[in-house]
């Protein structure tokens, strides 16, 4: 299992959101949701960051995006 932060998340993943946008998206059930790792830092599990990505590509490919 391995954390990914959001720094990591632009230049590993290729997603550029704003902190504010990504938060949003969050809450709306529409990004995976965040680990809390300390009282002042969150990270994402990247099998689940993964894996978000992989059902975007398939809604796209179905059409339905």
């Amino acid at each position: 299992m391995r954390l990914i932060t959001f720094k990591e998340l632009g230049p590993k993943k290729g997603i550029n959101y704003s902190r504010d946008h990504l938060r949003r998206k969050c809450r709306a059930g529409e990004f995976p949701q965040p680990v809390p790792v300390s009282s002042r830092r969150i990270a994402w599990l990247e099998s689940e960051v993964d894996r978000h990505i992989e059902e975007l590509v398939a809604r796209r490919n179905r059409g339905t995006a």
